[in-house]
């Protein structure tokens, strides 16, 4: 056990805080310091980027390096703090992340988005279409060039059933020097979720791993 670890939980899009409860009441009960900070303030829905919100979050850490621990969108916004904020980092665990978000996939998000009931999609003070606009501000994003450039460590994990974003695992875990890759049988998008003792217990060596290296 390693404990007093602090890490920063990242949750993903169409996702509150409370989501990740479970996982973060197994990680505390290990003796970890978890912190799970929302992902859009009410205040920023109309001039959200991921630039603005990287930062916010690297200000919101006060300069304290850290674990970071991100899933599916928030993968991404872990991807590009590492990039533009390399001191605050002190190992990767990504889960279903993306470098560059497949268009057809965004479409397909945003049209799911629309069609699901308002109380499943929305975070609170934010409307299911403030979502879907954040949605389309990663129309272009591409964060494949700085990949080769994280020094690092990391972890790159998927569900083998997620089918749409395993592929950009393995994809990214071999342009990231050095990381590793876990895969995770019978599992779906939402693994780290459904299975937190699990995804707690992958975690934990992932953080081995990257004391091992120190």
């Amino acid at each position: 056990m390693i404990s007093g670890t602090s890490a920063l939980l990242l949750h993903g899009l169409g996702e509150n805080p409370d989501s990740y409860q479970d996982l973060a009441t197994t990680l505390a009960e290990r003796q970890w310091q978890v912190s799970v900070p929302s992902l859009i303030e009410p205040h920023e829905v109309s001039s959200w980027t991921l630039t603005t919100c990287t930062d916010r979050i690297a200000a919101s850490m006060h300069g304290e390096p850290t674990h970071v621990i991100g899933h599916s969108l928030r993968a991404v916004i872990a991807l590009d703090l590492v990039q533009r904020h390399p001191h605050l980092i002190t190992s990767l665990f990504l889960s279903a992340p993306q470098a560059r978000v497949p268009q057809a996939l965004l479409v397909l998000q945003k049209l799911v988005m629309q069609l699901l009931p308002e109380d499943r999609v929305a975070l609170p003070g934010l409307s299911k279409e403030a979502l879907v606009t954040v949605m389309g501000s990663l129309t272009h994003l591409d964060l494949r060039d700085g990949l080769e450039r994280i020094d690092r460590p990391t972890t790159v994990a998927c569900g083998l059933r997620d089918l749409v974003n395993v592929w950009a695992a393995r994809t990214i875990q071999t342009c990231i020097p050095g990381a590793a890759l876990q895969l995770v049988r019978g599992a779906g998008h939402q693994w780290i979720t459904q299975r937190p003792s699990l995804a707690a217990t992958l975690i934990q060596h992932h953080v081995t791993r990257t004391s091992s290296r120190g």
